[in-house]
């Protein structure tokens, strides 16, 4: 096909490649790219590429007291909207707590929920000790500095089997002793300014399949 330039300065006839090259440099180049509704497809051989990466900032002071079983403390939760099909997540949680009561025993489990699922618990060690249960963090009691608080971080690279675009939300589940709280974010004391409010933060990375 022989190429043509049209009056409206578009080419036809011209073949894919057919460019010589070096003839197209950086400058010539849009300085961004639309891909929004478009589905990017990456070569083989970019697994484990970072694709995207989102940061979660938890802000609120909020407790939590849960006699006895583990239940959801919903102001810990964090999402996160996946780019790719089949993707693995890489998440790094963040979190300032502490525990009011010097006696309190607390544990934590981790819940992943994908859209509007049933949310799951992961990382459950099946190798239990004696009569405990599966956690991420096996004791969290007040006495001494924890009462202050401690600021716990957790990694975990997570292969939740969703398709792009789901929404992943992470939970976590807290069972408390009897009657001491959990709080976020601030520690036994409020009223002095020595004491700081800090802020906890959730990281996602994606990586590619």
């Amino acid at each position: 096909m022989a190429i043509t330039i049209n009056g409206t300065g578009s080419i036809t006839g011209l073949t894919a490649g057919g460019l010589p090259d070096g003839s197209v440099v950086a400058s010539d180049l849009a300085s961004s790219l639309d891909l929004t509704g478009k589905t990017v497809t990456l070569p083989s051989g970019t697994g484990g590429k970072i694709l995207n990466v989102a940061e979660v900032q938890i802000t609120s002071t909020s407790t939590h007291i849960s006699n006895g079983s583990h239940t959801r403390f919903a102001a810990m939760d964090s999402t996160y909207t996946t780019q790719q099909t089949g993707s693995k997540v890489l998440v790094i949680f963040n979190f300032m707590a502490s525990n009011d009561n010097t006696g309190g025993d607390a544990s934590v489990k981790l819940f992943r929920k994908i859209d509007s699922g049933t949310a799951s618990e992961i990382y459950v060690n099946p190798s239990l000790v004696g009569g405990t249960t599966s956690a991420y963090l096996a004791n969290f009691r007040g006495n001494g500095v924890y009462d202050g608080g401690v600021r716990n971080s957790f990694v975990i690279l997570d292969n939740p089997g969703h398709t792009a675009g789901d929404v992943l939300t992470y939970e976590h589940h807290w069972r408390t002793e009897s009657v001491n709280n959990i709080r976020l974010n601030y520690g036994a004391q409020t009223a002095d300014g020595r004491h700081g409010t800090a802020i906890s933060t959730v990281m996602f990375l994606e990586v590619a399949a």
